[in-house]
């Protein structure tokens, strides 16, 4: 019979309630204490690869926010637009009776 592993530590934890920011800090102090010249350097070069990300995403977000307000300024336009457009062609009829 295969014996089931047991369950990791870190599903333990995060089961226990323990705040995950918490959890992470942890997990770097103990990243950094180990003064792994592997580990340290991939551990950074992958949180700058997260900042980078979500400082993306933050951008892409206000860009769409500010096309959504560019659609409906551009709607409004072709609205007052057209009602113009409506009333200078009733106003032509009106004078030429055309």
């Amino acid at each position: 019979m295969v014996k089931q592993p047991s369950e990791p530590a870190y599903t333990a934890e995060r089961n226990a309630g323990i705040d995950p920011f918490a959890r992470a800090v942890a997990g770097l102090r103990e990243i950094y204490d180990s003064a792994d010249p592997v580990l340290i350097p991939a551990i950074e070069s992958n949180i700058i690869a997260f900042q980078v990300a979500v400082r993306r995403d933050k951008e892409i977000q206000a860009q769409r926010r500010e096309i959504d307000n560019l659609k409906k300024r551009v709607t409004d336009l072709e609205t007052t637009l057209t009602a113009r457009q409506g009333e200078a062609g009733e106003e032509r009829i009106v004078k030429t009776g055309t």
